[in-house]
């Protein structure tokens, strides 16, 4: 419990003997709080440490997860986009039936549409 061992070749007398033993005493019980405080910090951080690695790991897996979905949903995306294009297409080769009189009869299904 000395911290320096070199202090014991000081002593000369039984007094100065007692006197750093009651020294050791008094210090006895700061030290232990001392050494079970450091031990409580100790356990605190691997705790702290292990659930930090555990967020790591989930983030990466939702990053993961989300990097999946924003590739299908662009997919998506680009088949609606060429779907309304093709739609469009479609529409824009529709006869105008305003200019058609009333007597003209309706237009076959090839000429409504590219077939």
């Amino acid at each position: 419990m000395i911290a320096t061992p070199q202090s014991l070749d000081t002593i000369k007398n039984s007094a100065q003997a007692k006197k750093l033993l009651e020294e050791i005493a008094e210090a006895e019980p700061l030290v232990k709080d001392y050494c079970q405080r450091l031990a409580d910090e100790m356990l605190e951080r691997r705790n702290l440490q292990k659930l930090f690695d555990d967020m790591i790991a989930n983030v990466r897996a939702t990053v993961d997860l989300h990097e999946r979905l924003l590739k299908e949903v662009r997919r998506k995306e680009e088949r609606a986009r060429s779907d309304l294009a093709e739609v469009r297409k479609a529409f824009d080769s529709l006869p105008d039936l305003t200019e058609v009189s009333e007597d003209a009869p309706l237009p076959t299904l090839e000429n409504l549409f590219d077939l």
